[in-house]
């Protein structure tokens, strides 16, 4: 599989590293001969500080020769399988933890000296603000 500095420089196009993740170039879109040009080659990223075009690897082939989807994936080795990525099974609502009619005591603190409930509409404690004693 070709990575995006690959690409590039089958296009002529010649990134410097910039930095240990990030290589520059002038943009291939707007001509900018600045190295505004940002690309990310372990994120399959490329960004133009100038022009604003982004995207990944599929995507700088498509906007350089013109291709489609299908055929830059196949002109860069991506190859799917006609699998279907897995469904997830359907998430189960959580249930409320049953609240008790017990005072709220601290397993160090012990009972609180004041204790202030906020509630939402429904009446249901959203959380609590304690005051202790010995704090």
């Amino acid at each position: 599989m070709k990575t995006i500095l690959h690409t590039l420089e089958s296009h002529g196009i010649n990134p410097r590293r910039k930095s240990a993740g990030e290589y520059s170039a002038p943009c291939p879109f707007c001509k900018d001969g600045n190295d505004r040009f940002c690309i990310w080659p372990e994120q399959d990223r490329y960004w133009c500080r100038q022009c604003g075009k982004k995207g990944d690897s599929v995507q700088l082939l498509r906007d350089l020769d013109g291709l489609s989807y299908e055929d830059a994936k196949a002109a860069l080795g991506i190859v799917d399988h006609g699998e279907k990525a897995p469904e997830k099974p359907p998430r189960k609502p959580q249930e409320k933890p049953k609240r008790g009619k017990e005072p709220f005591v601290h397993p160090e603190l012990g009972k609180p000296e004041k204790l202030w409930k906020y509630l939402d509409e429904a009446g249901e404690v959203l959380f609590c603000i304690a005051r202790f004693q010995n704090c």
